[in-house]
């Protein structure tokens, strides 16, 4: 889980001496659309994401996506823990949708 939380935190590098950071965002992947993109969800957006840097990308995924590449796909524990804690930041930041609330969760 570690490396997860990671590339959560984004990726560092070191350029020149300094260190540097992108965030990489949660998606569940919805469709997909052709063999390198797919429309996915994070919160309330639905986005285009490119899948060429991940394998055998599947509806219901979770993927970790960096200026609109997903750049590696979630087990099933890491991707449920690790939307949890976005659930807890929207709960924090006052949004209101919760696991329970999400679109890809409704019966």
């Amino acid at each position: 889980m570690g490396e997860v939380f990671f590339l959560f935190l984004g990726y560092n590098r070191l350029r020149k001496g300094v260190i540097t950071m992108c965030l990489a965002i949660p998606h569940t992947i919805q469709e997909i659309l052709d063999g390198n993109r797919a429309v996915a969800r994070a919160g309330a957006v639905r986005t285009e994401i490119r899948t060429d840097l991940v394998d055998s990308p599947s509806v219901g995924d979770t993927v970790l996506v960096h200026a609109g590449f997903a750049i590696e796909k979630l087990s099933p524990a890491d991707s449920e823990e690790l939307l949890g804690l976005w659930d807890e930041v929207r709960r924090l930041a006052g949004e209101h949708e919760t696991a329970e609330h999400r679109p890809e969760h409704a019966v």
